[in-house]
């Protein structure tokens, strides 16, 4: 497991999220649950604030992060890694502050 790795959605909710973003330090993987983000299609979501929704590309298609809905999943219930997306390190780091310190 590995900060930012994009792991395919396996729960009831996949059609309208189909992946998760794990934004969890790699540093605390001891710990059984994993801090994630919902990735939606671009073109389901109606309005944004950008530097809260950093955009993101798997293959094709565009899709937002929405930090708005971290969640804590649990480690055996995460599909299998699709990606990743430490490259965008940057954009979730800030979407992260702005959204725990308002700054």
């Amino acid at each position: 497991m590995a900060q930012f790795d994009v792991y395919r959605n396996t729960s009831a909710s996949a059609e309208e999220v189909p992946y998760l973003v794990d934004l969890q330090a790699s540093a605390v993987e001891v710990l059984e649950t994993r801090l994630v983000a919902p990735l939606r299609p671009r073109k389901s979501i109606s309005w944004l604030i950008r530097a809260l929704h950093p955009e993101v590309k798997l293959g094709s298609r565009a899709y937002i992060v929405s930090t708005g809905e971290l969640s804590a999943v649990a480690v055996n219930e995460l599909g299998p890694v699709v990606g990743n997306l430490s490259s965008q390190r940057g954009d979730f780091i800030a979407a992260l502050e702005l959204l725990f310190t308002g700054i």
